[in-house]
Order: C-alpha cells, then structure tokens, then sequence
C-alpha cells in the first residue's frame, strides 16, 4: 500500500511538472500567435479585434466572422483657404531611448512584412519624410512620406493604425490597446479614429494628423480617442521585432506584450 501512494503521488508530481512546462498560447502586437511560460499567462489570449476583415484573420490563421458595418467613418476636414502657403521641412524620424535619451536608429524607408514600420541604424535606408510649415497651417501635422518603399510606398502619410490584438481603438490607463506606426490615408486634424486604409490593418481605424515638432524638432504624437478625448500617448518599440506602436498606457502594454518593449522618443532630423 506504501508502495502504492509512492507511486501514484510521483506521476501526479511528474504531470503537475510537465503541465507547467507546456507553454500556453498568447498574441503579439500583429495578432501572430506567441508560446509563453505560465509565469507569463497574463499575456493577451487568442482574442481578436472585432473590426479586422476576413481576409486579414485569414492571413493571420484567424477564425473567420461574419459581415458586419463599418461604425468608423471618415470625416471630412474643414474650409481650406483659397491660396494656402505651402513651405515644406523634410527629414528623418530619429528614434532614442526614453530612458537616457540615446540614439537607437531611425524610421525605416523599408516596413515590416506585414506592415509597421521598423527601426534601421543608418540614415542610409531611413524614410524621409515632410510636413507643411506654412504660414495656413498650424500643428498637428501630417507627415507625409517621400521614399517610402513596399507597402509604406502604397499609402501618402505616416500614422498610428489599431492593432490587431487591441480590444478597440481607446487608449487610456489601464488598457494596453495601441497602434502601429504605419503608412495611412490622411486623415483631418482633430479626427476620431476612421478607417481609411493602411500599411498595416486596411480594415482597422487610424488617424495620420497626430504630429507636433516642437522648437526643439522633438515629434510629438496625439491619438485622439472615439470620444474624441486626448489621452496621453506614448511611443514604443520591439526590439526583438523591430516595429514601432504607440499606447496610453507603457505598464499595461508591456504587461500584455512583455517587458522587453521600452519606452522611445521621436525626434526629426531635418534634410537640407
């Protein structure tokens, strides 16, 4: 009989190891299927953003939806003057390290394969991209893009699209939601997210008018929520893949996507 309960409480001992060494299933930030440790089961599961096509979850080996209408609409901006001033600065998006401020590289002029732009160390293969400065204009800015190769050539601005593996296109604490950095249609100052078509997610929301270069050239980025609110807004990035997101909240976003993801700043580098 010893030997018996010997027994039976060594396999439940050899099953309760094994099971803890399975890894579970979680998603990055392209909605991809990721293996993670149980110590990491806090990771977003398999959910899908409601508002991503059929052919995107395909793509994806994403289970298929049914039809459904767009609640996102685009919004058309306001009178443009007649004879508007248009006087252009062109340069790099630098991006450094929120922490110490170093350089880690620049916006790639080649995208992620499946969309996001990612970082390159050289200004060699850097996107150059220009906003208008004149004197009809004043900020946010769209910064549109000017040797921009791939799926970053398809679309005319730089943007923050939704992400597949957000729960909605509100940022705010508490939520890890957030956008990619991505090539996008424009889209009118002050406007709600709106799908118009992007590098990364064509059937997800985003907004393009959502850059400020202070005197200082440091970009600042503004995602404006659905409620048409402006939460605070922060830049991130993957070193391990490479892409580059934006959220409202740094500690529930590397909660959701690990802590390898830190915190950047973007700054432009004019091209005279």
């Amino acid at each position: 009989m010893i030997t018996t309960n010997f027994l039976r409480a060594f396999v439940l001992l050899f099953l309760v190891q094994v099971a803890s060494a399975v890894p579970l299933l979680g998603v990055d930030e392209l909605g991809s299927t990721v293996a993670v440790s149980p110590r990491d089961s806090h990771l977003p599961t398999r959910t899908v953003n409601p508002a991503m096509s059929n052919a995107e979850r395909l793509r994806r080996g994403l289970p298929l939806k049914k039809p459904m209408l767009r609640s996102l609409r685009y919004r058309q901006g306001g009178p443009v003057p007649s004879n508007p001033v248009t006087i252009y600065r062109r340069g790099y998006i630098q991006i450094l390290s929120a922490a110490d401020h170093s350089v880690i590289g620049y916006v790639s002029s080649t995208p992620h394969v499946f969309g996001p732009a990612v970082v390159t160390p050289s200004t060699d293969s850097a996107l150059i991209v220009r906003y208008d400065v004149g004197l009809a204009l004043t900020p946010p800015y769209n910064l549109e893009l000017t040797n921009g190769q791939g799926s970053l050539a398809s679309f005319p601005d730089m943007g923050l699209t939704v992400g597949p593996s957000a729960l909605g296109p509100d940022f705010g604490p508490g939520s890890f939601n957030y956008g990619f950095l991505s090539a996008t249609n424009p889209t009118p100052k002050g406007s709600t997210p709106t799908v118009v078509g992007s590098s990364t997610a064509p059937t997800l929301p985003g907004e393009s008018a959502i850059f400020t270069v202070d005197i200082g050239d440091n970009i600042q980025v503004q995602w404006i929520n659905p409620d048409g609110s402006s939460p605070a807004t922060y830049t991130m990035y993957a070193p391990s893949a490479g892409y580059l997101t934006a959220t409202g909240d740094v500690t529930a976003y590397k909660n959701a996507f690990g802590n390898d993801r830190i915190q950047v700043l973007y700054k432009f580098v004019e091209v005279l």
